[in-house]
């Protein structure tokens, strides 16, 4: 008996672990659709309700919703240990001094309970994120959220010409009647999951090659418009614009350094923008009913975060925590009242969880991905994703001035965030995980 091991061709998979890997692969895609679904358009699409209910969507979610996250984070432990991906890889010490300052803030909170129940939703929807990635891969997760999303579009596109909750009928607030929502609560979630499908759906063109994705991306178009959402639409074209001239620029020689050249002009062009019309600015933020009110609602927030400026009120503890919210935010008057948000995420973190909790936030939930981006900029042979993503990470940046997402439970825009922020982490490493055996 020979003692040499065999140089030869390796021997194809037996057919029972070939079953195996495709079973886990089929669960998988399974568990990403339903998990995204629920967090999207919920139990009830096409409810004929004028809005969403919004303790679900503030709170974390009904007792389905939070009984299916701790299913999903317990089955994709399971598939973790079976696939042997590594996770340490995208565990950073600023994540560990955020998670320990928001569980800290339980200790001060005005409602400790609410708190912690927020902390855990939205620490297992991340934990969640990251598990997929482990099983699936950047690239695999990114396609698997395309797919998901154009389907959702296109349903809701044509949902609009036979279902008439498809449309937002007489009774919802005047400024959205006759906005196209589809399946979805509102027209901002339609006009939010529609901008990110259309940038996706244009690059899986341009990764593919398949017309299919430019009839999808006619598609998305048309809904976007039809949902009259119009920060979605100024975002579209301000990510498009972005998509485009860095694929010009990606032909220069000196890439890297000319983005972040063009990223620091454009930060100063900000930076001197506010120095010059700072009085306009001023009075601009004077006047409670600019931008359809949310000025009103940013002065509210404002006064809560002046009452506890370092530490702030506690997480989640702001918005819909039962009648402790009449002590921190004055009662709303008329359309206002069903405000469950700030409308400005960083103003809400600064509120709930202080300058300090706002200063880990923005060094672990932006400046960490966007700096692991421009490394993956150097590695030409992954540069195409590694576009998409930094395009729709800035974006999103810009986004949670005028919504409240970062770090919010089970909300869409969290979850979509947190695909971004784990697949922007691993496009930054020497070597990211595009896909994995469980995939392939």
């Amino acid at each position: 008996m020979s003692l040499v091991a065999n140089t030869g061709p390796l021997a194809p998979p037996a057919p029972a672990l070939r079953s195996g890997v495709f079973k886990r692969s089929v669960l998988l895609t399974v568990l990403f659709y339903a998990f995204v679904l629920l967090a999207s358009i919920g139990t009830t699409p096409f409810n004929d309700a004028v809005r969403v209910d919004l303790r679900s969507q503030g709170a974390g979610g009904s007792l389905v919703r939070q009984v299916f996250i701790i299913f999903t984070f317990g089955i994709l432990l399971t598939t973790l240990k079976r696939s042997g991906a590594n996770l340490s890889r995208l565990i950073t010490p600023l994540q560990i001094l955020l998670l320990a300052w928001i569980f800290a803030s339980i200790v001060w909170s005005v409602a400790p309970a609410v708190t912690f129940k927020r902390a855990i939703l939205t620490g297992l929807t991340l934990s969640c994120v990251a598990l997929f990635w482990a099983n699936m891969g950047s690239q695999e997760l990114l396609r698997k959220l395309s797919v998901l999303l154009a389907a959702l579009c296109i349903v809701s596109f044509f949902s609009g010409f036979v279902i008439p909750n498809a449309i937002h009928q007489p009774g919802s607030p005047v400024e959205v009647v006759g906005a196209w929502r589809g399946a979805f609560p509102h027209k901002n979630n339609a006009g939010f999951a529609t901008m990110i499908a259309i940038a996706l759906a244009l690059y899986q063109y341009r990764r593919t090659g398949r017309k299919k994705w430019l009839l999808v991306f006619a598609i998305e178009t048309v809904f976007l418009v039809l949902t009259e959402s119009k920060t979605s639409m100024g975002l579209t074209a301000f990510v498009l614009l972005m998509y485009a001239a860095i694929g010009l620029m990606s032909r220069t020689r000196a890439f890297t350094a000319t983005l972040i050249i063009l990223f620091l002009y454009v930060a100063l062009n900000f930076a001197l923008f506010g120095i010059i019309f700072a009085t306009e600015i001023a009075d601009f933020f004077r006047d409670p009913s600019n931008l359809t009110n949310r000025v009103y609602i940013w002065q509210l927030v404002a006064s809560v975060w002046s009452s506890a400026p370092l530490q702030g009120v506690g997480f989640g503890a702001l918005w819909e925590v039962g009648g402790r919210q009449n002590q921190l935010v004055p009662l709303l008057a008329g359309d206002r009242l069903a405000a469950n948000q700030g409308h400005n995420g960083y103003l809400d973190l600064m509120a709930t969880i202080g300058f300090v909790g706002l200063l880990l936030s923005v060094a672990t939930l932006i400046f960490s991905p966007l700096f692991a981006l421009i490394r993956g900029f150097r590695n030409g042979e992954h540069r195409g994703i590694v576009t998409v993503v930094f395009c729709l990470f800035v974006m999103m940046i810009f986004y949670n001035f005028m919504e409240s997402y970062l770090l919010r439970n089970f909300q869409a825009t969290w979850l979509i965030f947190s695909i971004l922020y784990v697949i922007a982490l691993d496009l930054g490493r020497p070597r990211p995980t595009f896909t994995t055996d469980v995939q392939k």
